[in-house]
């Protein structure tokens, strides 16, 4: 369903997902003019309500917008710095007060809104680079960035160490870039789209593995013009192109899942709302702006639907349910009174069952992967000697998984990355630091010893691993331990210990 319009032909911005409205910032578009040939260029606010778009705002400009990006900073500032028009410009997604922007001869800029009398290129001129034609920041790395360019060039830069790092050509020649798309939960892809009529393709690149494109998304007729990749399901990708088409797409399998309506001009621009992803806004040459839900789209395309209100196209319908629809969990009785559950996070449901059951503790030990088991030790082993002991042993599952999965933590912070001397720096995010540890560690290191007292704790039986530091030699480590074992333990430790070293120092003695 269409929930708000706009007659005229601009191009747009969604206001950041950090407020609460949705609003919608147009501006009047370069290179194209309305039925009244009017040379008005203006630059205008929307809200989005329930069912239209209302006007909040409105301001003329001296000349008309290619391209939009929505900072942090309210402020009216006009710089001009580069030569030709600037096609390309995108916001930081974790610090919305740095800003890039592209113009011709392959010029790149960053700038700092706090202060735009200063701004810094991210490396040195890239001699595969022409006139800028598009610019993106990654979605999970802060200092990376990737520019397109007309002549089939695209170039990943690295801000931290303000260099280029990869070169990518497109396939079949020297057409323009019309558009880049970073994977929102995968650093290392990217999309990549270009104007041309002869190869009307869409490219998936792994980084690394650059060499060559890793699939190919193929079903526009002309060229494509842009790209669209949803920030709450990787699975959701929109495309539009010449051919006057919208594609929605799953770049995982590369099929296409849908369609949104189709104008009479070529849609130059369509992009997500990442505060709300069932909205999605469209501008077309068509000489309007439209917004659509995905949830509640209906078609009146021809006579024969306008007729039948209860006529539902196949546009607009997805094959495949958007992840923020599908239900976390449910549940529902059976004929014979029996309850029947689902949730995509059994882990969590496992685990909160066995807080109900007897002897949790041992049953949470199991389902982590780990059991108790008596066996023999040879001489050569740990401890040397025979006799049982207490073994854990690793049971590899569908729970645990394996091992080094686990343990291999990579941390990757981005802070203190300066980019404008002691003004600007790229900020750690705390949404990037609770996924990883400052000091990644292994529990098991294949330390026989040191992996032997770390089970026995984690079996619980902290007496043995408290045994097992003093057998070698670990005073200060048995005795922390011992005050978590019981009072017993740690006057055992301690009568021990003094017995140990009593004679060597005088003050133990006291």
């Amino acid at each position: 369903m269409t929930v708000g319009r706009i007659d005229k032909t601009a191009t747009c911005v969604w206001s950041p997902p950090d407020q609460r409205c949705a609003y919608l910032a147009m501006g009047t578009v370069a290179g194209a003019f309305d039925a009244t040939f009017s040379t008005a260029t203006e630059l205008e606010m929307y809200r989005l309500n329930d069912d239209h778009l209302e006007l909040t705002g409105s301001i003329s400009t001296a000349s008309r917008v290619s391209v939009f990006g929505w900072g942090d900073r309210t402020m009216i500032s006009e710089k001009q710095v580069h030569q030709g028009d600037v096609k390309g410009l995108d916001v930081n997604p974790f610090q919305p007060h740095v800003v890039v922007s592209g113009g011709s001869n392959a010029s790149i800029l960053v700038w700092d809104l706090n202060n735009l009398d200063k701004q810094m290129t991210p490396g040195s001129t890239s001699q595969k680079l022409e006139d800028i034609t598009y610019l993106e920041w990654n979605k999970q790395v802060p200092h990376i960035l990737a520019s397109g360019s007309n002549n089939g060039f695209s170039v990943i830069w690295d801000l931290k160490n303000k260099r280029e790092v990869i070169q990518l050509a497109n396939p079949t020649g020297r057409r323009a870039i019309t558009a880049l798309a970073w994977n929102p939960n995968n650093a290392t892809q990217l999309l990549t789209a270009c104007d041309d009529d002869n190869s009307p393709v869409i490219y998936s690149w792994d980084l690394r593995n650059a060499h060559a494109p890793e699939k190919v998304l193929s079903g526009h007729s002309k060229g494509v013009l842009s790209l669209s990749w949803c920030p709450k399901d990787s699975e959701l990708l929109l495309s539009s192109a010449k051919d006057n088409t919208i594609i929605a797409w799953n770049p995982a399998t590369s099929e296409q899942i849908g369609n949104l309506p189709s104008s009479r001009n070529w849609t130059f621009d369509v992009q997500w709302y990442s505060r709300n992803p069932d909205l999605v806004s469209c501008s077309s040459f068509d000489g309007k702006v439209e917004v659509y839900s995905l949830q509640t789209f209906m078609k009146g395309g021809n006579s024969k639907e306008e007729s039948d209100p209860f006529a539902v196209s196949s546009e607009g319908r997805l094959k495949q349910t958007p992840r923020w629809f599908k239900r976390p969990i449910g549940a529902t009785f059976s004929m014979n009174g029996q309850i029947v559950l689902f949730s995509n996070k059994n882990v969590k449901w496992k685990f909160l069952k066995l807080m109900f059951e007897r002897d949790p503790r041992q049953r949470l030990l199991h389902v982590l992967g780990f059991e108790k088991k008596k066996v023999e030790k040879k001489e050569t082993e740990v401890k040397g000697g025979e006799g049982d002991v207490n073994e854990v042993k690793r049971v590899e599952g569908d729970v645990n998984g394996n091992e080094e999965k686990h343990n291999d933590i990579v941390a990757t912070s981005f802070d203190k990355l300066n980019l404008f001397g002691n003004e600007i720096e790229f900020e750690a995010q705390p949404q990037l630091l609770k996924k990883v540890n400052d000091k990644p560690f292994k529990l098991f290191k294949g330390d026989g010893v040191e992996d032997e007292i770390t089970r026995s704790i984690i079996m619980g039986d902290l007496s043995e691993a408290v045994e097992e530091l003093i057998r070698q030699d670990k005073w200060s480590d048995a005795l922390v331990l011992s005050v978590c074992s019981g009072a017993d333990t740690l006057i055992e430790t301690q009568k021990r210990y003094f017995e140990r070293y009593s004679e060597q120092t005088s003050y133990m003695r006291l």
